[in-house]
C-alpha cells in the first residue's frame, strides 16, 4: 500500500538560492526560466517539466481544501494527469464536491470530476507550496448555507479515553495561639467509550473540628444527536431557565444544542435587506466595529447569517459599488433572550426527581417540555408545561423584534399546587422584558419585571419549599445568620430560624440595568432589583452604581451598592480603586490602591503591586492592608502555571493571627498511549500525538508542551468548530523533522479528539549525488525515503537536504515516471555517533539504480 503524504515539495534554502538564477524577477502569467543558466539538455527539460507542472506531483498526498477562501477540511487528495504531457490535477468525486455545498447533478457518480468543464466560471486550482486546493464556483452552483457552517464531514467525535481533573486547597491559619486547618478538593472525572460521555463531580472537604466529608456532586452520561441538533442525557442535572425557573433533578433529558449551528445562525438577528447596482461589497458594523463583509451580484440582497457581537447595537450597513460610491443605512437592532432567528427552535424536555445539596426533604417526580419557535417578522413563539406530584403549569409567551423601538418579551404562566398544608392554590404569573439600545447615546437599556398577581401563584421551587418548611401546622422558616462573621476556614453559618402560619411566596420581582458610554474611556452604570413577598410585606433589594474612567494611564473607578434581605439584613458601602502602571524590572506590573466605606465592616485601606514574570507564566504580588479597628495586615502571594499542573501560594499575617495556604490544580488523562498529565480538563479536549519532540510546546495554550512519551493535551477546545493546533517550530531541534506542524480539527461536545503529527527523528545531511558516469541527478527530481516521505527536490549540480534521516536508510531520487528515471542513494551508518545539536552534515553519495 501507497503511503500517503505531503506533497513533496518542501523547497530548501538551497533548493531555492539554486533555482532562483533561473528565475527572472518579473511577474508572468506563466513561469519564464532563464535556461542558458542551466548546464545539460536533461536538466534544461527538468526545469522546464517543473514550470508546467508548478511543483505538482502524481500520488496521493495531505491538502487543506477551501471554497470560496473559506476552510472546509483536511484531506488526501489523489493527483492525476488527464493527459500525458499534462500537469498532475487534483481528483475529487462528485459526492466530495456536493459535500462542501456544490450544486452536482444527481447522477453523477465520477470519482474525479473535471469541475471547469462541469460548471461554466468555476475554477479549481492547487498550489504545492501551501498544500492548498482552492475551489470557486458562481453562487448560483452553491447551496444555500451559512458562510461559516462546519460540515457534518468534519465533526470528530474524538477517541476513547479516561480522565481526572483535580483543584485542591489548604489553609493552615493560627489565631490567638490555636491552630485551624481546612483541605477542600474538587474533581472532575470523565471516561468517553463509543460516543458516550461520562461525567462526574465529587468534592472532599476536612476541617479541624468537624471532620472528612466526601460528596458526589453529580454524575451523568451523555451524547450528541447530529441528526436532532441536540444531546441526550441520564443521570443528575438541570433544566434550562428560558420558560421555566431552573431546577435540579435526576433523570432523563433531551435538549437542543444550538452550538451545532454556526455562529452566525445561532442568536437573533434582523435580515438586512437592500438592493445592489453593480457587483458590490456590503459591510456591517456594530457599534464601531465592522462584524460582516460580503460581495453580492448586482440587484436585491437578502443577508441572513450576520452573527452580532452583543444582543443590542443597530446594524450601521454599508453598500460599496464597483465604482467605489458608498450608501449607507441603518437596520434597528435589540434581542431578548427569548428571541430566536426565523426558522430556529428551540427545545428541552425532561423526566426525573428533584433533586438538591441538602439531606431528606420532599422530592416529587416530575415530567417537563418547552418549545420555542422563530417566526418571520421577528416574532418568537415559545412556551411550556410542567406537570409533577401536586403541581401543575404550563407556560406560553411571546418575543418581538420592534425595531427602533427595541425589543419585548411577555409570558404567562398558570399553575396549580396542592400545599403540605392542605390547601390547593392555583394562580398566574406575569412576566415582561424589554431591551433596547440607544446607539447615538451610547446606551443600553434593560428592564425586566416578574408581577405574580395573585397570593396562589406558586412556583414549582416555591412549592417544594414549601413542603420541606412544614412542620405540625406552621412553616420553620431556616436561614443563614447574616450578621455572622466566618473567621475559621471550614467555619459554616449559625442557622437562625422564624415560625410562621403562612407561607411567604414570592409577590414580584423587578430589575433594570442601564449601561452608558460618556466620553473617551468613561463609563457609567446602574443597576438595581427589588424582590417582594406575600403576606409578610418584606423584600429583598440590591441597587449597583458604578463609574469607569482613565487619568492618563491611571484607570480609577466608583463602585456604590445598597443592599437588604427579607431578614432585615441591610448593608451600604462605596468603593474607590486606583490602578497605576509601574515597570519593574523589565516587567510592567501595576499598583492598586482600594480605599472602601461599609456600614456593617467599617472603613478599609488596601494597596498591592502585582506583576509576571517568565512569558507571564509567574504572577506574583505583595499587599498591606489596614481597617479604622486598627486592624494591619500583609501577605505576598505567588502562582506559577506549569506544562502539567498550575501551583499557588499565600502568606499574609495580622494583629493575633497568621495565614498559610496552597493550591494545586492540573489533570491526567488515560489513552490507548498510555497517561498524560495535564491542565485542569475543560469540555471539550485535544490529545495531540507527536513523538520524539519532548519539549516542543503547542501555540493554542500557553504552557502545554509535548511530554516524553510523546503527546499533550489541549484542555480547552471549541466544539462544533475548526480549531488549529500548531506545534512551536522554534523548539524543533536538529535531528528532528515535522514536514506538517499545523492541524484542524472540529471536535464535537465533550469529545476528546486527536491530532497526530508525523515527526521524524534522524540526521539533518546536505547530499552531493552523483550518478554512474560522474553526473548528477536532474534538476527537480523528487526526493523520498522508503516510507514514502518527501525530502524535496534536487537541486543544481546534484544538491539535496535532507532532515530526520534514520541511519543505513535509503533516499530515492525519481524524475520520472519510467523504470529507469530514478536512482537510490544509501544513506551512511552513523549510529555510535551523536546527532549534530545544529547544522547538519556533507557528505558525497552514488546514486544508482536498484
Amino acid at each position: 500500500m501507497m503511503k500517503k503524504n505531503k506533497q513533496p515539495q518542501r523547497y530548501t534554502l538551497f533548493t531555492l538560492s539554486t533555482l532562483a538564477v533561473c528565475i527572472p524577477a518579473y511577474a508572468s502569467s506563466t513561469p519564464q526560466f532563464n535556461t542558458r543558466f542551466v548546464h545539460g539538455t536533461q536538466n534544461i527539460t527538468s526545469v522546464v517539466q517543473i514550470a508546467r507542472n508548478d511543483g505538482l506531483s502524481e500520488g496521493t498526498f495531505e491538502y487543506d481544501i477551501y471554497l470560496d477562501h473559506s476552510f472546509v477540511e483536511t484531506r488526501n487528495v489523489d493527483f492525476k494527469r488527464r493527459q500525458p504531457q499534462g500537469k498532475p490535477q487534483p481528483c475529487l468525486s462528485a459526492d466530495d464536491l456536493r459535500k462542501y455545498g456544490i450544486k452536482i447533478p444527481e447522477g453523477n457518480a465520477d470519482t474525479c470530476v473535471e469541475l471547469t468543464a462541469l460548471i461554466a466560471n468555476s475554477r479549481l486550482t492547487a498550489d504545492a507550496n501551501y498544500q492548498r486546493i482552492d475551489i470557486s464556483v458562481p453562487e448560483a452552483f452553491l447551496l444555500s448555507t451559512a458562510h461559516d457552517a462546519v460540515p457534518e464531514s468534519a465533526y470528530d467525535d474524538g477517541i476513547n479515553a479516561a480522565f481526572v481533573g483535580y483543584n485542591a486547597n489548604t489553609t493552615h491559619l493560627i489565631e490567638q495561639g490555636q491552630d485551624h486547618d481546612s483541605v477542600f478538593a474538587s474533581f472532575a472525572n470523565g471516561i468517553n467509550l463509543a460516543g458516550w460521555h461520562f461525567r462526574n463531580q465529587s468534592t472532599f472537604s476536612y476541617a479541624s473540628g468537624s471532620g472528612r466529608q466526601w460528596q458526589a456532586v453529580s454524575t451523568w452520561v451523555e451524547r450528541n444527536i447530529i441528526a436532532l441538533r441536540s444531546r441526550l442525557r441520564f443521570g443528575q442535572t438541570y433544566t434550562d431557565d428560558d420558560v421555566f425557573d431552573s431546577i435540579q433533578f435526576t433523570g432523563a433529558q433531551l435538549t437542543s444544542d444550538e452550538n451545532m449551528l454556526p455562529d452566525s445562525q445561532r442568536d437573533f438577528a434582523p435580515v438586512v435587506r437592500g438592493v445592489a447596482n453593480s457587483n458590490a461589497t456590503i459591510e456591517i458594523r456594530q457599534n464601531g466595529y465592522l462584524i460582516y463583509s460580503k460581495n453580492v451580484a448586482p440587484g436585491a440582497f437578502d443577508i441572513d447569517d450576520i452573527n452580532p457581537s452583543n444582543q443590542s447595537g443597530d446594524l450601521n450597513v454599508s453598500v460599496i459599488e464597483a465604482d467605489g460610491s458608498r450608501r449607507n443605512f441603518t437596520v434597528p437592532y435589540s434581542a431578548v433572550p427569548n428571541m430566536l432567528r426565523a426558522g430556529n427552535s428551540r427545545f428541552q424536555f425532561t423526566a426525573g426527581e428533584y433533586r438538591d445539596g441538602y439531606s431528606g426533604g420532599w422530592r416529587p417526580r416530575f415530567v417537563q417540555g418547552t418549545l420555542s419557535y422563530g417566526l418571520s417578522f421577528g416574532s418568537t413563539l415559545y412556551g411550556g408545561f410542567l406537570t409533577a406530584e401536586s403541581y401543575n403549569a404550563i407556560a406560553t409567551g411571546i418575543a418581538q423584534d420592534l425595531h427602533q423601538f427595541g425589543a419585548i418579551s411577555f409570558d404567562i404562566t398558570t399553575a396549580r399546587a396542592q400545599l403540605a398544608s392542605g390547601d390547593t392554590s392555583t394562580g398566574q404569573s406575569y412576566r415582561f422584558l424589554y431591551s433596547k439600545s440607544l446607539n447615538q447615546y451610547g446606551t443600553d437599556f434593560r428592564l425586566v419585571g416578574y408581577r405574580y398577581n395573585t397570593s396562589g401563584y406558586y412556583s414549582f421551587s416555591d412549592t417544594i419549599n414549601e413542603h420541606n418548611s412544614w412542620s405540625s401546622g406552621y412553616y420553620d422558616i431556616a436561614y443563614d445568620d447574616p450578621n455572622q462573621q466566618l473567621r475559621f476556614p471550614g467555619e459554616e453559618h449559625n442557622k437562625k430560624h422564624y415560625y410562621t402560619t403562612n407561607y411567604n411566596n414570592r409577590r414580584q420581582r423587578f430589575e433594570v440595568s442601564v449601561n452608558q458610554r460618556l466620553w473617551d474611556n468613561a463609563s457609567l452604570y446602574v443597576s438595581a432589583s427589588q424582590q417582594n413577598y406575600w403576606h409578610n410585606g418584606s423584600h429583598d433589594r440590591t441597587i449597583q452604581l458604578g463609574y469607569n474612567d482613565t487619568l492618563g494611564k491611571i484607570n480609577w473607578s466608583v463602585y456604590v451598592q445598597d443592599t437588604r434581605n427579607q431578614y432585615d439584613y441591610q448593608d451600604r458601602s462605596i468603593n474607590l480603586t486606583l490602578s497605576i502602571p509601574f515597570d519593574f524590572m523589565d516587567s510592567r506590573g501595576f499598583v492598586s490602591t482600594n480605599i472602601m466605606h461599609s456600614q456593617q465592616n467599617g472603613d478599609s485601606y488596601s494597596t498591592s503591586y502585582s506583576n509576571t514574570a517568565f512569558d507571564d507564566r509567574l504572577s506574583w504580588g505583595v499587599q498591606g492592608s489596614t481597617t479604622d479597628r486598627q486592624d494591619s495586615s500583609a501577605g505576598v502571594n505567588a502562582a506559577w502555571q506549569g506544562d502539567k499542573m498550575n501551583v499557588q501560594g499565600g502568606y499574609s499575617a495580622g494583629r493575633n493571627y497568621q495565614n498559610m495556604n496552597m493550591g494545586i490544580s492540573g489533570g491526567a488523562m488515560l489513552h490507548a498511549g498510555g497517561v498524560t498529565l495535564m491542565h485542569s480538563p475543560g469540555d471539550t479536549m485535544v490529545l495531540v500525538e507527536a513523538k520524539n519532540a519532548d519539549g516542543v510546546h503547542i501555540q493554542q495554550q500557553n504552557g502545554v508542551a509535548i511530554d516524553g512519551n510523546g503527546y499533550a493535551v489541549l484542555t480547552a477546545a471549541d466544539a462544533w468548530h475548526y480549531n488549529v493546533v500548531s506545534l512551536n517550530t522554534a523548539d524543533i531541534g536538529a535531528g528532528l523533522d515535522i514536514p506538517q506542524a499545523q492541524k484542524k480539527i472540529v471536535p464535537t461536545e465533550k469529545a476528546i479528539g486527536k491530532v497526530v503529527f508525523e515527526t521524524f527523528s534522524g540526521r539533518n545531511y546536505l547530499v552531493n549525488a552523483v550518478m554512474p558516469g560522474n553526473i548528477a541527478p536532474p534538476v527537480g527530481a523528487n526526493v523520498r525515503d522508503t516510507k514514502g516521505r518527501s525530502h524535496g527536490l534536487v537541486g543544481m549540480h546534484g544538491a539535496l537536504y535532507a532532515s530526520g534521516v534514520e541511519d543505513n536508510s535509503r533516499l530515492e531520487v525519481r524524475w520520472g515516471s519510467h523504470a529507469n528515471e530514478h536512482c537510490f542513494i544509501q544513506m551512511p551508518d552513523n549510529h555510535n555517533q551523536p546527532v549534530k545539536k545544529i547544522g547538519y552534515t556533507q557528505i558525497t553519495a552514488q546514486c544508482v539504480g536498484s
